[in-house]
């Protein structure tokens, strides 16, 4: 229950604020001007109050326009075939930032790899690429995946281990000799 009404609050606390700063900017202006009401509220000066909720009014909707753009997606996972739309929309901006925690970043080095490919050509509004690709430490034994053992339990299997670590070496270093390529025309668009 409480849960409900803290997510009806949220919903309707937009709304509720620009209702009442425009309720503040009306009655100030008619306040201004229609004496009697003016009268009725001690005769205050009310063209700078109406004024000021008017901005307030403007500055709240900038706020809340921007806090929606920020807004991270529902989920902090994403399916595989959802990553090339993510990667999408960071290639947008005027400095990529990408995260990605994945087993061997293999996901997430194809669309990089297109989208990076394309700054080579046009780099557009885009002066700056961050990516962080974690990926965990295959020259540790692991249980998962693993090889099934005799008695049906998990066994570390060095062997896959290794072509996996040599999988995520070929794609950094891939994506490191595209960085280096790019790198130089995205320096000296940047003014640098």
């Amino acid at each position: 229950m409480a849960h409900r009404l803290k997510r009806y609050l949220i919903n309707f606390e937009s709304t509720v604020t620009r209702i009442f700063l425009l309720g503040i900017f009306a009655v100030g202006l008619i306040a201004q001007f229609v004496k009697p009401v003016g009268d009725a509220l001690q005769g205050k000066a009310f063209i700078g109050s109406a004024l000021f909720s008017l901005v307030a009014y403007v500055l709240y909707d900038a706020v809340q326009d921007l806090t929606a753009s920020l807004e991270l997606p529902a989920r902090s996972q994403v399916e595989s075939r959802e990553m090339g739309r993510f990667v999408g929309e960071a290639f947008r901006a005027r400095t990529v930032e990408i995260t990605f925690l994945g087993y061997t970043g293999e996901t997430m080095y194809g669309d990089l790899y297109h989208h990076m490919e394309k700054l080579l050509d046009d780099p557009g509004p885009i002066r700056r690429v961050y990516i962080r690709v974690l990926v965990p430490d295959f020259g540790q034994p692991m249980l998962v995946p693993s090889r099934v053992g005799p008695n049906g339990e998990a066994q570390d299997d060095p062997a896959f281990r290794r072509r996996l670590e040599l999988k995520c070496q070929e794609y950094d270093e891939g994506m490191s000799v595209l960085a280096e390529r790019i790198s130089e025309p995205l320096s000296s668009c940047a003014g640098g």
